[in-house]
């Protein structure tokens, strides 16, 4: 199955559900896609023609399933996959061009979907596109912020909300799509707390179980940033590594509250939490108390 080179297989990507079979799981990785029969613990690989190489640094294969069973993935300069498990058959979007932006611009930071018919896909270099599933084609928009000199930023993550709107990150804001007025607009943190001094690319962000507040995880910035949606206030929770002192963050790449209110953050280095009665982020070990 190649999973006995995994030393060498790098990130492993997503993991997804299968629609239709809930004993079926898909799981990426440089190779291709692999599907996980859970009762039969046994795998069967949708090789790509070549396995997927990394620049800069390892990217994971993004994925996602539509309603009719194809399954779209992409991770550094593949462009757009999609498979159908039915006979094993692949078809590729990409957008054609010169080297060396050509290759970001093939780069899939996510796949999600945008309404019945459509998905919305992220780019490292291109913006977003508008891709219409049953047709396999593709609209490349133009939604990002652009940058000083003239490129727009990388969209890096994409959330659907509960009220219907989409949430997407980028290296130093949130863009928002939605068809109701908004609440409120563009916001520039360094702009709101000129302490902010290093990149704090965003990588991960949640409302807060009470809805006051939005949580962002950051990559090389200043540790976990705390914005009040309506005083506009941020806070900012540091986290350095013991070992490391010297490295001021951490790769913040998932979070998620608990029951309690407790802010927890999937990194690089482990499971933390954040500790705000000693506003601190704290590493979860083995001995840790158990939360409620």
């Amino acid at each position: 199955t190649g999973f006995s080179d995994f030393a060498s297989a790098g990130p492993m990507g997503e993991i997804i559900p299968d629609v239709h079979d809930p004993n079926i799981l898909w799981v990426g990785s440089r190779f291709g896609v692999y599907r996980f029969h859970r009762a039969e613990h046994s795998f069967q690989l949708f090789p790509f023609d070549q396995n997927v190489t990394y620049w800069y640094r390892p990217l994971n294969l993004q994925m996602f399933m539509d309603e009719n069973g194809m399954l779209w993935c992409g991770g550094f300069a593949t462009g757009l996959c999609r498979l159908n498990p039915s006979d094993g058959t692949w078809n590729i979007l990409k957008k054609h061009g010169q080297a060396p932006n050509i290759l970001n611009a093939n780069t899939i930071q996510d796949i999600m979907s945008l309404d019945e018919g459509h998905l919305l896909t992220l780019t490292a270099i291109d913006d977003a596109w508008k891709v219409d599933w049953r047709q396999q084609t593709a609209e490349f928009l133009n939604i990002s912020v652009i940058q000083t000199l003239g490129n727009p930023y990388a969209l890096l993550h994409g959330l659907h909300t509960r009220d219907g709107d989409i949430w997407l990150a980028y290296n130093e804001g949130l863009i928002r799509l939605t068809k109701r007025d908004p609440i409120w607009g563009f916001v520039f943190f360094p702009r709101l707390l000129p302490e902010l001094n290093r990149s704090n690319w965003q990588r991960s962000f949640a409302i807060a179980p009470d809805s006051q507040s939005l949580y962002i995880g950051t990559l090389r910035g200043n540790g976990l940033l705390v914005y009040d949606l309506k005083t506009e206030h941020t806070q900012v929770f540091s986290y350095r590594d013991l070992r490391m002192p010297e490295t001021t963050d951490v790769l913040m790449d998932a979070l998620c509250f608990d029951s309690s209110g407790r802010c927890w953050i999937g990194s690089d280095t482990g499971l933390l939490f954040l500790d705000k009665n000693d506003r601190l982020i704290r590493r979860f070990h083995s001995d840790s108390p158990v939360f409620p």
